[in-house]
């Protein structure tokens, strides 16, 4: 349940829009037909509001070419969409890294001569889904049309190639693809803050005073809260948040902290441009005052032996995830294109805490009323017609009736979660179809 935000105002205001540049590069602007006829390929008709784009030339000075307000059968806002001349000095390949399918994607992109902008607000509520949504309209606008995906506000690029990608899976994107981590470093400390999180009703995060060896773990520490807190709602001035097994966290405001430290602390005020501005809170210590930045205590528990937690909804979209490309790996097990591979997967078997002998429904993935699910990592022998062999690589607690080193037959439809190393490469739900799609990775340039 959401509290009523009436009560509770957003420092920076509304909810902001969630804004997406397609990079077209043809020598022709793309016309309001064409996106269109994109929309109703995919059964998304759009109803145009009065402020249609009309049909006047444009002069050399102006950047917007035509624009539109659009509206969606179920969709709780509309979508503006406006075709703009892309300027010089924009070239997201330069600060960001991406995935492409070809070099021959990664130049069109670079040869861009149009941005056409799809803008909306989201619905908080359903960060994932909602997000999602606007992936799939952005995915059909790139068809024919656009070679890459910016997102402006976790200032993300991605190719056509992996934007189709995202757009085709029939679960959301994982939390990792709504918002984006950054740093800035300066000797052996490190800033780090997120991108993208305002538009989902959250703050950007920030953590402060990182010794550069715990760079990964505060990383970490960031990507976990954010993951479990989208589709909650944060109050506006903080919280103490536990996420893990002894990890837990005090959100303060970033303002009221570093107002009592110099201007040129490494993310100190003049940091916070532009970029950088807006509702902000910093993840702490939670029995430390707003002067103390770095959050020690936090830090140490994240990198440790760490059992983090997450939300019902992420578990349960992990999990059908995981089935839903369980094929894709599977076939690359078999592929002989590599030369070394380890495949291991998660399965939920029966267990109880009377330690129950259920061994007779174990091939079947049955589970009896009284029974709950003991989450248990196999590695794979083989796979065929729905079944698979695997020998136990864990120690059950509950489900004793396994042994550990003991080669079982699994449903996998029972999968809910798996890795997979192909030669250098490890591959997990997520990101198995790059083992198919991407052929070219670029990198952003660090400023020197």
């Amino acid at each position: 349940m959401r509290p009523n935000s009436i009560r509770d105002p957003r420092p920076d205001g509304d909810t902001p829009p969630s804004t997406l540049f397609l990079l077209c590069p043809g020598a022709d602007p793309p016309q309001w037909i064409e996106v269109a006829e994109r929309l109703r390929a995919i059964g998304m008709p759009a109803t145009a509001s009065p402020d249609s784009p009309d049909s006047s030339e444009m002069d050399d000075e102006s950047m917007v070419v035509w624009s539109a307000t659009i509206e969606f059968a179920g969709a709780p806002n509309p979508y503006l969409v406006l075709l703009e001349k892309r300027e010089e000095s924009f070239m997201p390949w330069e600060w960001c890294d991406a995935r492409w399918g070809s070099q021959e994607e990664f130049d069109e992109a670079q040869s861009a001569r149009w941005n056409l902008v799809l803008e909306s607000v989201l619905d908080p509520a359903h960060p994932n889904e909602s997000y999602h949504k606007q992936l799939r309209i952005a995915a059909a606008l790139c068809e024919g049309l656009a070679a890459a995906c910016y997102d402006a506000n976790s200032m993300m690029l991605r190719s056509a190639t992996t934007l189709r990608e995202l757009a085709a899976c029939q679960e959301a994107p994982a939390p990792s693809e709504l918002f984006h981590i950054d740093y800035m470093s300066e000797g052996e400390r490190v800033w780090i803050h997120s991108h993208g999180l305002r538009r989902f009703d959250l703050p950007e995060l920030e953590i402060f005073e990182v010794p550069s060896e715990r760079a990964v773990v505060a990383v970490d520490a960031m990507q976990w809260l954010a993951a479990y807190v989208l589709g909650e709602r944060i109050p506006s001035m903080g919280c103490v948040v536990e996420f893990g097994d002894g990890i837990v966290t005090r959100l303060r405001p970033v303002q009221e902290m570093i107002s009592l430290h110099s201007p040129e602390l490494l993310g100190g005020t003049a940091d916070h441009d532009e970029f950088h501005e807006g509702w902000r809170l910093a993840l702490t210590d939670a029995d430390q005052g707003p002067r103390n930045l770095a959050p020690v205590r936090l830090l140490e528990a994240v990198g440790g032996d760490a059992v983090f937690w997450l939300s019902e909804y992420e578990s349960d979209r992990r999990a059908r995830l995981a089935r839903e490309r369980f094929g894709v790996a599977a076939t690359l097990f078999y592929s002989t294109r590599f030369r070394e591979r380890e495949f291991l997967v998660k399965i939920g078997v029966p267990a109880d805490e009377r330690r129950t002998d259920y061994t007779q429904l174990l091939a079947e993935g049955e589970i009896p009323k009284d029974a709950s699910r003991e989450p248990m990592w196999f590695r794979v022998l083989s796979v065929a017609r729905g079944r698979l062999q695997g020998k136990l690589i864990d120690r059950p607690l509950h489900a004793t009736f396994l042994s550990e080193g003991e080669t079982y037959k699994l449903q996998t439809s029972q999968v809910s979660d798996y890795e997979i190393r192909l030669d250098d490469h490890l591959y997990t739900p997520e990101n198995i179809t790059e083992a198919e799609l991407v052929t070219l990775r670029t990198y952003r340039r660090d400023e020197d």
